[in-house]
C-alpha cells in the first residue's frame, strides 16, 4: 500500500507540475514578443540612462572641470586659448576602455555641456576604436577666427592708444621742463642785468 501510494503521489506531482508549466506556456503564447530586430530597431531607454557621452561644443569653455572630476583619468582635453575667449580645439577624447559611466564628469560642468547620451553600442574590432573624440569640429570655425581678429584689432588699438597717451604725457612733461628751464634762464639773465646796472651806478 505504501508503495502504491508513493506511486500515485509521484504521478500527481508529475501531472501538476506539467499543468503548471503548460499554463505558463499558454499564457506567454498570446503575449506580444519583446524581441526587437537590433540594430534596425531599438528598445526604449530610460531618461536617466547613462550611455555614450556627447558634448555641446558651442557651450564648452574648456575649464577642464570634467577632466579633473574623472576618477580614472579617461578624459583628455587639448586646446589653445586665443584673444576674445576663443578656443582652438585639438582634442576632447574619452577612453571607453576605462570609462565606468559614473556620470561624475557631468555634474561639475559650469555650462552643463557634457551629457550622458542614450547611445549604448560600443561594438568595435580594435581597442583603440573605443577612444571617442567628442568634438564636433577641430581647430576654429570662421566665426571664431573673425572673433579672434576683432579681439586682436581691439588689443592693437588699445596698445596704440596707450602708446600715444604715453608719448603725449612725455611730450607735455618735456615741454613743461623746457618752459621751466627758459623761465629759470630768464630769471638768471634778469638778475645778471640788475647786478650790472648796480655796478655801473
Amino acid at each position: 500500500m505504501n508503495g502504491f501510494g508513493t506511486y500515485l503521489k509521484n504521478v500527481w506531482s508529475g501531472l501538476s507540475t506539467t499543468l503548471i508549466g503548460m499554463g505558463i506556456t499558454f499564457r506567454y503564447i498570446f503575449t506580444k514578443p519583446v524581441t526587437v530586430q537590433y540594430p534596425e530597431e531599438r528598445m526604449h531607454v530610460a531618461a536617466r540612462f547613462r550611455g555614450i557621452h556627447y558634448l555641446e561644443q558651442d557651450l564648452c569653455i574648456a575649464c577642464r572641470a570634467c577632466e579633473k572630476a574623472c576618477p580614472i583619468d579617461c578624459i583628455e582635453i587639448r586646446f589653445e586659448r586665443h584673444p576674445g575667449s576663443v578656443n582652438e580645439w585639438y582634442e576632447f577624447s574619452l577612453d571607453y576602455n576605462k570609462c565606468m559611466f559614473c556620470e561624475l564628469c557631468c555634474f561639475p560642468c559650469p555650462k552643463t555641456c557634457i551629457h550622458m547620451g542614450r547611445e549604448f553600442s560600443l561594438v568595435k574590432y580594435h581597442r583603440h576604436e573605443l577612444v571617442h573624440d567628442l568634438l564636433t569640429w577641430v581647430g576654429m570655425r570662421d566665426l571664431d577666427r573673425e572673433t579672434v581678429q576683432k579681439a586682436e584689432e581691439a588689443k592693437r588699438k588699445k596698445a596704440e592708444a596707450a602708446r600715444k597717451k604715453k608719448e603725449a604725457a612725455a611730450a607735455k612733461k618735456a615741454a613743461e621742463a623746457k618752459k621751466a628751464a627758459e623761465a629759470k634762464n630768464a630769471d638768471s639773465e634778469a638778475a645778471g642785468d640788475a647786478a650790472s646796472e648796480e655796478q655801473e651806478g
